[in-house]
């Protein structure tokens, strides 16, 4: 059989996975990094919540149009003024850390462009690993791609929250800074991957509505994207309060809070791996209903 490893055999690969992984270390504590901020400036759960708030409504707005961006542009240049965008709004946080100056609508404002520029980076990495390696390695590279970013939400966290505890938050947007510094100069290695060409290019709109008639015309494709979008938006406002829960409830400090994220990263870990292994079933559907109710009863405990 194939190696678990093959696509990584393709140095154009090696690149952008490492790539990957700097950015999903840097995004993943960044999670931690901003929540323990935002709770140390305002001690306010509401005020938590609406950080992650600002994240996630971009987020949504902008997702139908990242895709659609990435069918008609240069994909590495899309990702990299992605990560350049990122890397400056980390640096101004940094800035105004350091300076004694940062408030709360600074952390309002720098989770809104992360919102914003997100949904734009994450259509076209998928996109280059169909470039890179062909549909034949499609399967390995996706596999190895989720297991770089299951392990980011296992370490990143509990690095972010041991930085904070032992050299403060400083020099933790420091490291953050320096993952992305990573993540830009290996994404510059890769090469530069054109869309395919269509005979009657559409508006982007007509794309869009496309998309939605097809989701519209295919059950299966309903069912899934409900079972996708039910847990994020239950499970995104848990996550974003485990602040106060480390700070208030437990006093467990940024520690605790790193701890508590990565846990939930470990669980993705383990879900993840048990789909690789066991996934090919045809109690797909059974399995994932399975998941949201034991999803559901853990939120409930």
């Amino acid at each position: 059989g194939r190696s678990p490893f093959a696509s990584l055999k393709n140095s154009q690969f090696r690149w952008l996975y490492i790539s990957n992984l700097a950015f999903f270390f840097a995004m993943m504590g960044q999670f931690v990094t901003r929540s323990w901020l935002a709770f140390e400036i305002t001690d306010s759960a509401f005020a938590l919540g609406m950080v992650n708030f600002a994240v996630a409504v971009p987020m949504l707005l902008v997702a139908p149009f990242g895709g659609v961006i990435a069918d008609r542009v240069e994909r590495r240049n899309l990702i990299v003024a992605g990560q350049v965008i990122l890397l400056a709004n980390e640096a101004a946080v940094l800035v105004l850390l350091i300076a004694g100056v940062l408030a709360f609508w600074h952390l309002l404002a720098v989770s809104f462009v992360m919102g914003c520029v997100f949904p734009f980076i994450m259509p076209a990495r998928q996109a280059i690993v169909v470039n890179i390696v062909g549909k034949q390695g499609l399967v390995n590279a996706m596999a190895l791609q989720m297991g770089a970013m299951n392990a980011a939400r296992v370490v990143a966290p509990a690095l972010a929250g041991f930085l904070i505890w032992a050299v403060g938050i400083n020099w933790t947007y420091v490291v953050a800074i320096a993952f992305y510094l990573v993540a830009l100069s290996t994404m510059s290695r890769v090469d530069r991957f054109w869309p395919e060409k269509v005979a009657l290019p559409k508006s982007m709109f007509a794309d869009i509505a496309d998309g939605v008639r097809y989701v519209k015309g295919e059950a299966a494709v309903r069912t899934l994207l409900l079972f996708g979008l039910v847990p994020i938006l239950l499970a995104m406002p848990f996550q974003s309060l485990l602040a106060v829960f480390a700070e208030d409830v437990w006093d467990v400090g940024s520690l605790g809070l790193g701890i508590l994220n990565a846990a939930a990263g470990l669980g993705g870990l383990i879900g993840s791996g048990y789909v690789a292994i066991f996934g090919d079933t045809d109690r797909k559907l059974r399995l994932m209903m399975l998941s949201v109710l034991l999803f559901g009863s853990s939120l409930f405990l």
